[in-house]
C-alpha cells in the first residue's frame, strides 16, 4: 500500500485442466485500490483493474478488458482465534462478454500461522450461470501464505472441481 488507504492490485490465476491440456489458461489484472475504514475491525474497499492475457472465464470470455470490485469485510475474534468475513460484488468484461459475480467468504485461525477459509460466490452473465464452493487451508510464514484446498460446482451448470493451490503476499 501507499497509505491513505490507496494501494496496487495485482491478481495472477492460472487454471490447469487435467485430460484437458488444449484448454489450459492463463490471465492477470493489475489494477488501484482504495479501501475506507469503517471503525477499528471494518472497511469497504474498491478495485478497478484492466484485464491482459487469456480468461480463465472460458473460451467464450476472451480479448483484453476490465474489472471493477466492492468489497465489505470485518475481523473479529472468536474464543482467542482470529476471524474475518467478507462480502465483495464484481463485474468483468471483455469485448462482448460481460459478467457480474458475487462472493461470500469467511475466515478463522484454527492454530497459530494455519488459517481455514470456505467461500461460497455465484457468476451470471454472458456464456455463463455458475455457484461454485471452496474450502482451504492456509500457513502463514509471516507476509507470505501458501495454501491448498477444493472447490466444486454446485449449481449443476457445470461439472467443474479441483483441487486448488494459492500463494499470498502482504506488503
Amino acid at each position: 500500500g501507499f497509505g491513505g488507504g490507496w494501494a496496487i492490485n495485482l491478481k495472477g490465476e492460472t487454471e490447469v485442466r487435467i485430460g484437458d491440456t488444449a484448454d489450459n489458461r492463463s490471465g492477470f489484472a493489475l489494477g488501484g485500490k482504495k479501501a475506507f475504514a469503517l471503525g477499528d475491525r471494518a472497511s469497504f474497499s474498491v478495485v478497478a483493474a484492466p484485464l491482459k492475457k487469456e480468461s480463465i472465464d472460458g473460451p467464450d470470455c476472451q480479448g483484453s478488458g476490465y474489472e471493477t470490485r466492492a468489497a465489505i469485510g470485518t475481523s473479529f475474534a472468536l474464543g482467542g482465534r482470529e476471524g474475518f468475513v467478507n462480502l465483495e460484488g464484481a463485474a468483468k468484461s471483455r469485448d462482448d462478454c460481460n459478467r457480474q459475480t458475487i462472493e461470500l467468504t469467511a475466515g478463522i485461525e484454527i492454530v497459530p500461522n494455519l488459517n481455514l477459509t470456505v467461500k461460497g460466490w455465484s457468476e451470471d452473465g454472458a456464456f455463463a450461470h455458475s455457484e461454485k464452493v471452496e474450502s482451504s487451508l492456509l500457513y502463514a510464514f509471516d507476509s507470505f501464505s501458501v495454501g491448498v484446498g477444493w472447490r466444486q460446482e454446485v449449481s449443476g451448470a457445470f461439472e467443474e472441481k479441483g483441487l486448488v493451490l494459492q500463494a499470498w503476499r502482504s506488503f
